[in-house]
């Protein structure tokens, strides 16, 4: 399949590109560069020996191609409550049911020409343009959820409502996540139940039971910020994304979460060390 792929990227007719010295091995490790290092295309062109626009069709179209083969890996991802009881991380074995953990996570946008896409991306979390992603992640860390990405002004209840992440669920499953996800009435009419940290509310002061659960969720759910931070990693999503990505960017989400995956397991030590790599405002082209 690989051989035979078509490579464009425009509303025009495919065609094979004339330059076709490069084997389908070289074109996927030009696309791993571009993800994993954010190489601008006029350097991809010099190191592979290719013109600007064909270095730029084929990381196009691999990262299409490869978010489409992703996709069949969906279902198999959310794993199941019972078969995580295998290899449950140490963090969530005092945690029963709980199937999955669940954050948001934003990635800065180029600001957009057209005033209401300004309005609809901008974050006041972030104070920028974003575009939004839920992500969930297995009780033996592993991604099992990624949605498509979402307005940045939307919150964290409305983006878990349109991703379809509801679906994925079944009676007697818990959910992991933070104060921000107000989904409690949601997922008590499909039977889940939530685990999250105890609100104060109009009380003066937490009871010590409630004290100690919420550090004990705290702990745990730094895990799918680890999670986060992995897929950040790849530096085009670190730096603000250009306009004219943003056709692929589910695709390149996706594609940086399942390849994350490739890692090695998470442990602890990673815990201590996880920080937001997302600070910086350089652009990734």
């Amino acid at each position: 399949m690989c051989d035979k792929l078509i490579y464009h990227k425009s509303d025009g007719t495919p065609r094979r590109p004339r330059q076709s010295a490069l084997s389908s091995k070289d074109r996927f490790f030009m696309t791993l560069v571009r993800l994993r290092r954010a190489v601008p295309i006029k350097d991809l062109a010099a190191c592979f020996e290719v013109s600007m626009s064909f270095a730029s069709t084929v990381t196009y179209t691999w990262i299409r191609f490869l978010g489409l083969q992703f996709q069949v890996l969906s279902k198999r991802m959310f794993v199941g409550t019972a078969a995580q009881n295998v290899n449950k991380l140490p963090a969530f074995k005092r945690f029963r049911n709980l199937r999955v953990i669940i954050d948001c996570a934003e990635f800065k946008i180029q600001k957009s020409k057209n005033f209401q896409m300004q309005s609809n991306t901008w974050s006041t979390y972030k104070s920028d343009n974003t575009v939004k992603y839920l992500f969930g992640m297995s009780t033996y860390t592993g991604a099992s959820f990624v949605s498509r990405g979402c307005e940045g002004s939307m919150s964290d209840k409305e983006v878990t409502e349109v991703s379809g992440f509801y679906d994925h669920l079944v009676p007697g499953d818990k959910v992991m996540c933070d104060r921000g996800f107000d989904i409690e009435p949601e997922l008590n009419q499909r039977g889940v139940g939530i685990i999250r940290p105890a609100f104060l509310g109009k009380r003066d002061a937490l009871t010590a039971l409630e004290i100690r659960e919420s550090q004990d969720v705290s702990s745990s759910r730094i895990f799918v910020e680890i999670l986060i931070k992995k897929v950040k990693d790849f530096r085009i999503l670190r730096f603000k994304i250009p306009n004219k990505l943003l056709p692929i960017l589910d695709d390149m989400v996706n594609v940086c979460t399942v390849l994350s995956q490739f890692d090695k397991p998470m442990s602890k030590t990673d815990a201590t060390e996880t920080k937001d790599a997302d600070d910086s405002d350089d652009d990734a082209d």
